[in-house]
Protein backbone atom coordinates (compact mmCIF):
# COMPACT_ATOMS: atom_id res chain seq x y z
CA UNK A 1 0.00 0.00 0.00
CA UNK A 2 1.24 3.16 -0.98
CA UNK A 3 0.85 6.65 0.74
CA UNK A 4 1.63 9.04 -2.20
CA UNK A 5 -1.21 8.13 -4.42
CA UNK A 6 -3.94 9.41 -2.57
CA UNK A 7 -6.04 12.33 -4.42
CA UNK A 8 -6.59 15.18 -1.74
CA UNK A 9 -9.61 15.59 0.04
CA UNK A 10 -11.44 18.16 -2.09
CA UNK A 11 -10.88 15.98 -4.77
CA UNK A 12 -12.36 13.49 -3.03
CA UNK A 13 -15.36 15.62 -1.86
CA UNK A 14 -15.70 16.18 -5.76
CA UNK A 15 -15.75 12.57 -6.59
CA UNK A 16 -18.12 12.01 -3.44
CA UNK A 17 -21.09 14.56 -4.68
CA UNK A 18 -21.10 12.91 -8.12
CA UNK A 19 -22.56 9.53 -7.01
CA UNK A 20 -26.38 9.15 -6.94
CA UNK A 21 -27.29 8.10 -3.26
CA UNK A 22 -26.22 11.29 -1.43
CA UNK A 23 -27.41 13.78 -4.19
CA UNK A 24 -31.22 11.70 -3.40
CA UNK A 25 -30.56 11.93 -0.11
CA UNK A 26 -30.13 15.75 -0.30
CA UNK A 27 -32.99 16.35 -2.63
CA UNK A 28 -35.49 14.48 -0.66
CA UNK A 29 -34.97 16.11 2.41
CA UNK A 30 -34.72 20.01 0.92
CA UNK A 31 -37.40 19.44 -1.93
CA UNK A 32 -39.81 18.23 0.96
CA UNK A 33 -42.69 20.62 1.76
CA UNK A 34 -42.71 19.61 5.23
CA UNK A 35 -39.43 20.51 5.59
CA UNK A 36 -40.24 23.85 4.55
CA UNK A 37 -37.47 23.51 1.81
CA UNK A 38 -34.45 23.26 3.98
CA UNK A 39 -32.70 20.30 4.33
CA UNK A 40 -31.39 21.21 8.28
CA UNK A 41 -35.20 21.17 9.62
CA UNK A 42 -36.90 19.57 13.45
CA UNK A 43 -37.68 16.13 13.15
CA UNK A 44 -41.08 16.18 11.29
CA UNK A 45 -44.26 15.42 13.55
CA UNK A 46 -48.04 14.95 11.71
CA UNK A 47 -51.03 12.76 12.16
CA UNK A 48 -52.16 10.18 9.63
CA UNK A 49 -53.93 7.39 10.00
CA UNK A 50 -55.50 8.27 12.88
CA UNK A 51 -52.35 8.36 15.00
CA UNK A 52 -48.94 10.10 14.94
CA UNK A 53 -45.98 9.81 12.72
CA UNK A 54 -42.86 10.95 13.38
CA UNK A 55 -39.54 11.57 11.23
CA UNK A 56 -35.64 11.99 11.53
CA UNK A 57 -32.41 11.42 10.20
CA UNK A 58 -29.03 11.50 9.20
CA UNK A 59 -27.02 12.65 5.94
CA UNK A 60 -23.23 12.24 6.30
CA UNK A 61 -19.52 11.50 4.81
CA UNK A 62 -17.25 9.60 6.28
CA UNK A 63 -13.19 9.10 5.11
CA UNK A 64 -11.42 5.76 5.79
CA UNK A 65 -7.45 6.10 5.29
CA UNK A 66 -5.26 3.14 5.43
CA UNK A 67 -1.98 3.93 6.62
CA UNK A 68 -0.45 0.64 6.71
CA UNK A 69 -1.79 -2.61 5.06
CA UNK A 70 -1.04 -5.11 2.46
CA UNK A 71 0.24 -4.17 -1.11
CA UNK A 72 -2.36 -3.94 -4.22
CA UNK A 73 -5.19 -2.69 -1.88
CA UNK A 74 -7.19 0.26 -1.18
CA UNK A 75 -5.06 3.42 0.40
CA UNK A 76 -8.92 4.61 1.14
CA UNK A 77 -12.48 4.49 1.29
CA UNK A 78 -14.84 7.57 1.13
CA UNK A 79 -18.50 7.12 0.96
CA UNK A 80 -21.63 9.23 1.54
CA UNK A 81 -24.24 7.67 4.35
CA UNK A 82 -27.67 8.40 5.19
CA UNK A 83 -31.01 7.24 7.48
CA UNK A 84 -34.04 8.01 7.67
CA UNK A 85 -36.40 6.66 10.28
CA UNK A 86 -40.41 6.98 10.48
CA UNK A 87 -42.08 6.15 13.84
CA UNK A 88 -46.14 5.32 13.92
CA UNK A 89 -47.99 5.11 17.12
CA UNK A 90 -51.63 4.93 17.68
CA UNK A 91 -52.91 3.64 20.84
CA UNK A 92 -51.55 -0.02 21.28
CA UNK A 93 -49.98 -0.14 17.73
CA UNK A 94 -46.58 1.13 16.93
CA UNK A 95 -44.96 0.73 13.89
CA UNK A 96 -41.51 1.60 12.60
CA UNK A 97 -39.59 2.32 9.16
CA UNK A 98 -35.48 2.59 8.99
CA UNK A 99 -34.43 3.13 6.01
CA UNK A 100 -30.18 3.40 5.21
CA UNK A 101 -27.71 3.11 2.50
CA UNK A 102 -24.10 3.69 1.82
CA UNK A 103 -22.38 4.10 -1.47
CA UNK A 104 -18.36 4.08 -1.59
CA UNK A 105 -16.66 5.71 -4.10
CA UNK A 106 -13.96 3.17 -4.48
CA UNK A 107 -15.29 0.12 -3.46
CA UNK A 108 -18.66 -1.29 -4.79
CA UNK A 109 -18.90 -3.93 -2.32
CA UNK A 110 -19.74 -1.68 0.36
CA UNK A 111 -23.04 -0.24 -1.18
CA UNK A 112 -26.44 -0.79 -0.36
CA UNK A 113 -30.01 0.53 0.28
CA UNK A 114 -32.02 -1.22 2.05
CA UNK A 115 -35.05 -1.16 4.80
CA UNK A 116 -33.32 -2.23 7.71
CA UNK A 117 -36.22 -2.35 10.00
CA UNK A 118 -40.17 -2.54 9.08
CA UNK A 119 -42.17 -3.81 11.70
CA UNK A 120 -45.79 -3.75 13.60
CA UNK A 121 -46.23 -4.20 17.72
CA UNK A 122 -49.27 -3.90 19.16
CA UNK A 123 -49.21 -4.06 22.85
CA UNK A 124 -52.24 -6.08 24.66
CA UNK A 125 -52.18 -3.65 27.67
CA UNK A 126 -54.84 -5.02 30.08
CA UNK A 127 -52.96 -8.76 29.33
CA UNK A 128 -49.73 -6.94 29.35
CA UNK A 129 -48.81 -8.59 25.96
CA UNK A 130 -46.93 -7.34 23.31
CA UNK A 131 -46.84 -8.73 19.57
CA UNK A 132 -44.12 -7.58 17.31
CA UNK A 133 -43.78 -8.89 13.60
CA UNK A 134 -41.30 -7.78 10.51
CA UNK A 135 -37.99 -7.30 9.64
CA UNK A 136 -35.91 -5.86 13.54
CA UNK A 137 -32.97 -5.08 15.26
CA UNK A 138 -32.25 -6.75 18.37
CA UNK A 139 -29.01 -5.89 20.95
CA UNK A 140 -27.95 -8.31 23.04
CA UNK A 141 -25.72 -8.53 25.68
CA UNK A 142 -23.66 -7.00 28.73
CA UNK A 143 -20.50 -6.51 27.79
CA UNK A 144 -18.10 -3.75 26.09
CA UNK A 145 -15.99 -4.79 23.09
CA UNK A 146 -17.48 -7.93 21.74
CA UNK A 147 -20.96 -9.50 22.61
CA UNK A 148 -20.98 -13.40 21.77
CA UNK A 149 -24.42 -13.66 22.64
CA UNK A 150 -25.58 -11.19 20.47
CA UNK A 151 -26.88 -13.49 18.28
CA UNK A 152 -29.87 -12.26 16.47
CA UNK A 153 -28.68 -10.32 13.86
CA UNK A 154 -26.07 -10.59 10.99
CA UNK A 155 -23.41 -8.09 11.01
CA UNK A 156 -22.93 -5.42 7.70
CA UNK A 157 -18.92 -6.59 7.59
CA UNK A 158 -18.99 -4.94 4.18
CA UNK A 159 -19.01 -1.34 6.24
CA UNK A 160 -16.75 -2.05 8.57
CA UNK A 161 -15.65 -5.26 10.66
CA UNK A 162 -14.53 -3.04 13.77
CA UNK A 163 -17.86 -1.77 14.15
CA UNK A 164 -21.06 -2.86 15.02
CA UNK A 165 -23.65 -2.32 11.86
CA UNK A 166 -26.50 -5.22 12.19
CA UNK A 167 -28.58 -6.02 9.15
CA UNK A 168 -32.57 -6.40 10.40
CA UNK A 169 -33.66 -10.17 10.69
CA UNK A 170 -37.07 -11.04 9.88
CA UNK A 171 -38.96 -12.25 12.87
CA UNK A 172 -41.86 -12.41 14.92
CA UNK A 173 -41.88 -12.69 18.42
CA UNK A 174 -44.55 -12.68 22.00
CA UNK A 175 -43.59 -10.98 25.30
CA UNK A 176 -45.44 -11.39 28.68
CA UNK A 177 -44.57 -8.57 31.15
CA UNK A 178 -44.62 -9.19 34.83
CA UNK A 179 -43.91 -6.58 37.37
CA UNK A 180 -40.11 -6.80 37.20
CA UNK A 181 -39.39 -9.79 34.45
CA UNK A 182 -40.39 -10.65 30.83
CA UNK A 183 -40.58 -13.86 29.33
CA UNK A 184 -40.13 -13.73 25.33
CA UNK A 185 -40.63 -16.23 22.43
CA UNK A 186 -39.06 -15.06 19.38
CA UNK A 187 -38.48 -16.83 16.03
CA UNK A 188 -36.25 -15.73 12.92
CA UNK A 189 -37.73 -16.62 9.80
CA UNK A 190 -35.39 -16.92 7.14
CA UNK A 191 -31.62 -17.00 6.70
CA UNK A 192 -29.99 -14.05 5.23
CA UNK A 193 -26.21 -14.08 3.01
CA UNK A 194 -23.58 -12.92 5.37
CA UNK A 195 -21.16 -10.36 3.06
CA UNK A 196 -18.02 -9.80 3.60
CA UNK A 197 -15.51 -6.87 1.86
CA UNK A 198 -14.21 -7.24 -1.44
CA UNK A 199 -11.14 -8.07 -2.80
CA UNK A 200 -9.64 -4.67 -3.46
CA UNK A 201 -10.45 -4.39 0.96
CA UNK A 202 -7.59 -4.60 3.02
CA UNK A 203 -10.15 -6.80 5.36
CA UNK A 204 -11.12 -9.28 2.87
CA UNK A 205 -9.35 -11.80 5.25
CA UNK A 206 -9.08 -15.10 2.22
CA UNK A 207 -6.48 -15.96 -0.17
CA UNK A 208 -6.17 -13.46 -3.40
CA UNK A 209 -6.76 -16.51 -5.60
CA UNK A 210 -10.11 -17.80 -3.84
CA UNK A 211 -13.05 -16.20 -4.37
CA UNK A 212 -15.66 -15.57 -1.51
CA UNK A 213 -19.85 -16.67 -3.36
CA UNK A 214 -22.24 -15.11 -0.48
CA UNK A 215 -24.92 -17.60 -2.00
CA UNK A 216 -25.77 -19.41 1.61
CA UNK A 217 -25.49 -23.56 1.93
CA UNK A 218 -28.06 -24.21 5.07
CA UNK A 219 -28.47 -27.46 6.72
CA UNK A 220 -32.51 -27.38 6.08
CA UNK A 221 -34.26 -25.21 4.47
CA UNK A 222 -33.66 -21.34 4.78
CA UNK A 223 -36.99 -20.10 6.08
CA UNK A 224 -36.71 -22.96 8.51
CA UNK A 225 -37.34 -20.88 11.61
CA UNK A 226 -34.88 -20.64 14.70
CA UNK A 227 -36.68 -20.06 17.77
CA UNK A 228 -35.34 -18.49 21.02
CA UNK A 229 -37.52 -18.05 24.63
CA UNK A 230 -35.88 -15.65 26.62
CA UNK A 231 -36.47 -14.88 30.38
CA UNK A 232 -35.12 -11.82 31.65
CA UNK A 233 -35.53 -9.55 34.30
CA UNK A 234 -33.94 -6.84 36.73
CA UNK A 235 -33.81 -6.75 40.77
CA UNK A 236 -34.75 -4.18 43.48
CA UNK A 237 -32.19 -4.26 45.73
CA UNK A 238 -29.16 -3.21 47.35
CA UNK A 239 -26.58 -3.87 44.41
CA UNK A 240 -29.28 -4.53 41.45
CA UNK A 241 -28.86 -7.10 38.75
CA UNK A 242 -29.94 -7.27 35.05
CA UNK A 243 -30.20 -10.65 34.04
CA UNK A 244 -31.27 -12.99 31.14
CA UNK A 245 -31.50 -16.19 30.44
CA UNK A 246 -32.03 -17.91 26.92
CA UNK A 247 -32.87 -21.28 25.19
CA UNK A 248 -32.55 -21.82 21.46
CA UNK A 249 -32.67 -24.02 18.53
CA UNK A 250 -32.40 -23.65 14.74
CA UNK A 251 -29.46 -21.72 12.67
CA UNK A 252 -26.15 -20.85 14.77
CA UNK A 253 -25.03 -17.51 14.12
CA UNK A 254 -21.97 -19.23 13.73
CA UNK A 255 -20.79 -20.64 10.58
CA UNK A 256 -17.96 -22.16 8.51
CA UNK A 257 -16.42 -21.75 5.12
CA UNK A 258 -16.10 -24.56 2.63
CA UNK A 259 -14.47 -24.60 -0.76
CA UNK A 260 -16.95 -25.95 -3.41
CA UNK A 261 -15.64 -25.58 -6.54
CA UNK A 262 -12.74 -23.80 -8.53
CA UNK A 263 -11.53 -21.39 -5.91
CA UNK A 264 -14.83 -20.60 -4.29
CA UNK A 265 -15.89 -20.39 -0.97
CA UNK A 266 -19.19 -20.22 0.36
CA UNK A 267 -20.98 -19.88 3.55
CA UNK A 268 -22.49 -23.27 5.81
CA UNK A 269 -25.26 -22.83 8.24
CA UNK A 270 -26.44 -25.47 10.33
CA UNK A 271 -28.76 -26.50 13.46
CA UNK A 272 -27.40 -26.07 16.68
CA UNK A 273 -29.32 -25.29 20.62
CA UNK A 274 -27.81 -22.95 22.83
CA UNK A 275 -27.96 -21.94 26.09
CA UNK A 276 -26.86 -18.54 26.88
CA UNK A 277 -26.94 -15.78 29.36
CA UNK A 278 -26.00 -12.27 29.64
CA UNK A 279 -25.63 -10.24 32.90
CA UNK A 280 -25.14 -7.00 34.92
CA UNK A 281 -24.64 -6.63 37.94
CA UNK A 282 -24.02 -2.93 39.62
CA UNK A 283 -22.24 -2.30 42.58
CA UNK A 284 -21.79 1.34 43.58
CA UNK A 285 -19.68 2.58 41.14
CA UNK A 286 -18.43 -0.56 39.55
CA UNK A 287 -20.30 -2.79 36.96
CA UNK A 288 -19.64 -6.72 36.96
CA UNK A 289 -20.74 -7.92 32.99
CA UNK A 290 -21.22 -11.58 32.22
CA UNK A 291 -21.83 -13.55 28.62
CA UNK A 292 -21.89 -16.77 28.19
CA UNK A 293 -23.36 -19.53 26.25
CA UNK A 294 -22.76 -23.67 25.56
CA UNK A 295 -24.09 -24.63 22.19
CA UNK A 296 -25.09 -28.16 21.32
CA UNK A 297 -24.25 -29.58 17.84
CA UNK A 298 -26.22 -32.35 16.34
CA UNK A 299 -24.93 -34.51 13.38
CA UNK A 300 -22.44 -32.19 11.85
CA UNK A 301 -19.57 -32.94 10.42
CA UNK A 302 -16.85 -30.44 10.82
CA UNK A 303 -18.16 -28.78 13.56
CA UNK A 304 -18.29 -29.48 17.26
CA UNK A 305 -20.34 -28.60 20.29
CA UNK A 306 -18.49 -25.51 21.66
CA UNK A 307 -18.79 -22.85 24.96
CA UNK A 308 -17.88 -19.18 24.71
CA UNK A 309 -17.59 -16.87 27.88
CA UNK A 310 -17.11 -13.16 28.18
CA UNK A 311 -16.70 -11.39 31.83
CA UNK A 312 -15.89 -8.01 32.31
CA UNK A 313 -15.83 -5.27 34.87
CA UNK A 314 -16.04 -1.49 34.35
CA UNK A 315 -15.33 0.95 37.31
CA UNK A 316 -16.25 4.52 36.94
CA UNK A 317 -14.10 7.31 38.66
CA UNK A 318 -16.40 10.20 38.91
CA UNK A 319 -15.70 13.57 38.74
CA UNK A 320 -11.68 13.41 38.16
CA UNK A 321 -11.25 16.48 36.47
CA UNK A 322 -13.54 19.93 35.44
CA UNK A 323 -16.99 17.62 35.77
CA UNK A 324 -15.36 14.79 34.19
CA UNK A 325 -16.08 11.03 34.50
CA UNK A 326 -13.47 8.10 33.64
CA UNK A 327 -14.74 4.58 33.03
CA UNK A 328 -12.08 2.05 33.42
CA UNK A 329 -12.40 -1.27 31.56
CA UNK A 330 -11.06 -4.80 31.64
CA UNK A 331 -12.81 -7.41 30.09
CA UNK A 332 -11.93 -11.58 29.07
CA UNK A 333 -13.00 -13.49 26.52
CA UNK A 334 -12.85 -17.29 25.82
CA UNK A 335 -14.10 -19.78 23.34
CA UNK A 336 -13.33 -23.50 22.79
CA UNK A 337 -14.89 -26.51 21.37
CA UNK A 338 -15.40 -29.77 23.10
CA UNK A 339 -14.02 -31.90 19.92
CA UNK A 340 -10.34 -31.55 18.95
CA UNK A 341 -10.96 -33.22 15.56
CA UNK A 342 -13.15 -31.00 14.11
CA UNK A 343 -12.87 -27.44 13.27
CA UNK A 344 -11.20 -24.83 15.62
CA UNK A 345 -11.24 -21.32 16.40
CA UNK A 346 -8.89 -20.72 13.50
CA UNK A 347 -11.21 -22.74 10.74
CA UNK A 348 -14.15 -20.98 12.47
CA UNK A 349 -12.46 -17.45 12.25
CA UNK A 350 -12.77 -17.04 15.63
CA UNK A 351 -10.98 -13.78 16.99
CA UNK A 352 -11.64 -13.42 20.50
CA UNK A 353 -10.56 -17.34 21.62
CA UNK A 354 -8.98 -16.33 24.54
CA UNK A 355 -8.14 -12.32 24.64
CA UNK A 356 -7.94 -9.70 27.27
CA UNK A 357 -9.48 -5.79 26.73
CA UNK A 358 -8.23 -3.20 28.56
CA UNK A 359 -9.80 0.11 28.67
CA UNK A 360 -10.97 3.30 29.43
CA UNK A 361 -14.03 5.55 28.55
CA UNK A 362 -13.67 9.03 29.20
CA UNK A 363 -17.01 11.25 29.18
CA UNK A 364 -16.95 15.52 29.28
CA UNK A 365 -20.68 15.53 30.54
CA UNK A 366 -20.36 18.52 28.45
CA UNK A 367 -23.03 19.96 26.40
CA UNK A 368 -21.62 18.69 22.89
CA UNK A 369 -21.65 15.05 24.76
CA UNK A 370 -18.04 14.54 24.20
CA UNK A 371 -16.78 11.50 24.72
CA UNK A 372 -13.28 9.83 24.37
CA UNK A 373 -13.02 5.76 24.19
CA UNK A 374 -9.79 3.54 23.69
CA UNK A 375 -7.70 0.86 24.97
CA UNK A 376 -6.05 -2.70 23.88
CA UNK A 377 -7.11 -6.32 22.83
CA UNK A 378 -4.39 -8.32 23.17
CA UNK A 379 -3.77 -12.35 22.08
CA UNK A 380 -3.09 -14.45 25.02
CA UNK A 381 -2.60 -17.40 23.14
CA UNK A 382 -1.35 -16.50 20.19
CA UNK A 383 2.01 -14.56 20.91
CA UNK A 384 2.70 -11.25 20.27
CA UNK A 385 -0.83 -10.44 18.40
CA UNK A 386 -2.84 -7.40 19.77
CA UNK A 387 -4.94 -4.39 18.49
CA UNK A 388 -5.27 -0.72 19.60
CA UNK A 389 -7.75 1.66 19.44
CA UNK A 390 -9.21 5.51 20.32
CA UNK A 391 -12.07 7.19 19.16
CA UNK A 392 -13.40 10.52 19.42
CA UNK A 393 -17.03 11.44 19.47
CA UNK A 394 -18.19 14.95 19.72
CA UNK A 395 -21.58 17.63 18.48
CA UNK A 396 -20.89 20.61 17.14
CA UNK A 397 -23.49 22.96 16.50
CA UNK A 398 -26.29 20.82 18.02
CA UNK A 399 -27.00 18.96 14.63
CA UNK A 400 -23.47 17.93 13.36
CA UNK A 401 -21.79 14.92 15.01
CA UNK A 402 -18.09 14.31 14.58
CA UNK A 403 -16.54 11.23 14.76
CA UNK A 404 -13.09 10.04 14.31
CA UNK A 405 -10.48 6.82 15.48
CA UNK A 406 -7.35 5.17 15.04
CA UNK A 407 -6.61 1.44 14.94
CA UNK A 408 -3.94 -0.66 14.73
CA UNK A 409 -3.37 -4.39 14.04
CA UNK A 410 -0.61 -5.99 14.87
CA UNK A 411 -0.47 -9.96 13.47
CA UNK A 412 1.06 -12.91 16.17
CA UNK A 413 5.16 -13.33 15.48
CA UNK A 414 4.63 -17.01 14.56
CA UNK A 415 2.67 -17.12 11.26
CA UNK A 416 -0.55 -18.77 13.05
CA UNK A 417 -3.43 -18.04 10.55
CA UNK A 418 -5.23 -15.89 12.67
CA UNK A 419 -7.82 -13.36 11.43
CA UNK A 420 -5.00 -10.75 12.47
CA UNK A 421 -2.45 -12.82 10.63
CA UNK A 422 -4.95 -12.41 7.23
CA UNK A 423 -5.43 -8.59 7.66
CA UNK A 424 -1.53 -8.16 8.39
CA UNK A 425 0.40 -5.33 10.12
CA UNK A 426 -1.91 -2.83 9.62
CA UNK A 427 -3.28 1.04 10.84
CA UNK A 428 -6.32 3.12 9.55
CA UNK A 429 -7.61 6.19 10.72
CA UNK A 430 -11.64 7.09 10.27
CA UNK A 431 -13.30 10.63 10.09
CA UNK A 432 -16.95 10.67 10.20
CA UNK A 433 -19.50 13.87 9.55
CA UNK A 434 -22.78 13.34 10.00
CA UNK A 435 -26.11 16.38 10.25
CA UNK A 436 -29.06 14.43 12.21
CA UNK A 437 -32.46 16.19 11.04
Amino acid sequence: MTLTSSPSLRCLGKSLFKKPLFLLLLTIFSSSPDFGGKLWADELKTEALGGEISIKGHVGAEFKWYLKGPPLKLDYNLAGIGEIESVYSKGPWFGKLLVEGLIDTHEEERNYLRANEAYLQYDFVEQDLRVNAGREVVFWGAIEVYNPEDIINIQNLSRDPFEVFKIGSYLISLGKYFESSEIELLATLYEQDQEFPGKESPYYIFPPFLTYDKNLITEESRTRPTVYLKYSGSTDTIYPLDYALVISNGYDRQRFITLVGDGVLRQNAYIASKFLTFDTLVVNATLLKLEASYTDVKDVPFISDYYQVGAGIEHTLEQIYRGWDMGLISEYYLYKTTDKDKFDDLRLFQSFQNDLFLGFRLTFNDLASSEIVGGGIFDLEYDGEYSLFAEFNTRVFDRFTVSADIRKIVPNTEGTPTVYEFIGDHLRTTVNVTYHF
